[in-house]
């Protein structure tokens, strides 16, 4: 891969803060489901059933014919009737007990390359980094059967690439939405949990983020991985859910194949070949998907202190898992190498590093070099 142009500061000046460039994103896939209208053959109608049949965007997912009518689609806002949103998908809506269904599981999800090997490569691409956001809902469970409302859960998930154009790939990671837990009260908790992957496996387990969402709002979810380094992080509403956390460890390859959303049953039980699934009419609303990539930001100083007459403090955007080196000279000439041993970053923020050996210096350079990984 190409690195960034070494960047060299002054001790002793103090300019106001260099920013880092900003990189270049290939938007991998958008859509606010506007196109989702009823009075043209060249899209998919509006309503029920018709996110996954019919779709010129070709999402792929659970169907009808297995899981019953009227399970996900795309309303229009006089029918989910949430002001400004326009045309917005849906996942869940149908109430059901003791219903055969052939999964515990239903989503709706668009794949995003159509062609062989019906995968994006974020490394191979020099795109490591991917940024993936929604808006996403939750509308509560309103039925029930001798006044217990089923309830279910719902996520944004990320899958890696299938073998063929309509196939399914291997579940990577997931924020969930958790509908069905209760508090002491009877009431659902409303936490939003994260998937933990397990080596050797394609197995998934939930780990609370110790956040929560709330009902009938939009909120803003976004993700953030870097495929290089295998770490991701989340916010809902621009508060962080968890940061720099490592992001599969499982069986599968590590690459993006698709993003969509998925309602988990929150009552499934085996059975034969199927499952026995009782669902409330709970649902996820969901808009503006946007999947991004980009390469990781130039690394670049931030700030620089003068902390004491023996030291001088120096800060730059970092990314974590990457390791860095500080170089200092006095003549720009001739380099010195300050950090024999390369800082490594835990945390893609600001990093900060003082040089204690500047007593008596009167001026000195600095430069950071490649970033290095691993």
């Amino acid at each position: 891969m190409s690195f960034p142009t070494l960047r060299c500061l002054l001790l002793g000046l103090l300019p106001a803060a260099l920013l880092s460039p900003l990189a270049q994103a290939d938007v991998l896939y958008t859509t606010g489901f506007e196109t989702f209208t009823s009075n043209t053959s060249l899209y998919p109608h509006l309503g029920d059933d018709k996110i996954v049949e019919d779709t010129p965007d070709v999402w792929l997912g659970s169907t009808s014919a297995s899981y019953g009518v009227g399970r996900s689609g795309v309303d229009s806002e006089s029918v989910h009737a949430f002001p400004g949103l326009g045309n917005a998908g849906f996942i869940g809506g149908t109430y059901s007990q003791g219903v055969s269904l052939p999964g515990k599981s239903l989503n709706v999800r668009v794949p995003l390359l159509r062609t062989p090997p019906y995968y994006y490569s974020p490394v191979t691409s020099s795109k490591e980094v991917v940024f993936i956001s929604a808006l996403v809902g939750i509308k509560d469970s309103t039925t029930g059967v001798s006044f217990l409302k089923y309830r279910d859960n719902f996520e944004l998930f990320i899958m890696n690439g299938a073998t063929t154009a309509t196939g399914t790939g291997t579940v990577l990671a997931a924020i969930q939405f958790d509908n069905h837990t209760l508090d002491s009260q009877g009431a659902p908790q409303q936490l939003v949990f994260r998937t933990q992957s397990s080596a050797g496996s394609t197995n998934l387990s939930y780990v609370s983020t110790g956040g929560y969402f709330i009902y009938d709002n939009m909120q803003l979810i976004t993700v953030r991985i870097n495929f290089r380094t295998n770490k991701w992080s989340s916010s809902l509403d621009g508060i962080p859910l968890f940061s720099d956390l490592t992001f599969y460890t499982g069986s599968a390859p590590l690459n993006l194949g698709a993003v969509g959303f998925r309602m988990n049953f929150g009552d499934a039980t085996p059975f034969l070949s199927n499952y026995i699934c009782n669902s409330g009419n709970n649902y996820m609303l969901f808009d503006d998907l946007r999947i991004e990539a980009e390469d990781r930001p130039q690394v670049a100083f931030t700030s620089e202190v003068k902390k004491t007459p023996g030291s001088f403090a120096l800060s730059w955007n970092a990314e974590a898992g990457y390791r860095y080196n500080v170089y200092g000279s006095t003549t720009m000439g001739s380099w010195s190498l300050l950090t024999p041993t390369p800082l490594t970053a835990t945390q893609t923020t600001d990093f900060t590093f003082t040089d204690t050996t500047v007593t008596g210096v009167t001026r000195r350079f600095y430069k950071l070099g490649p970033p290095l990984f691993p």
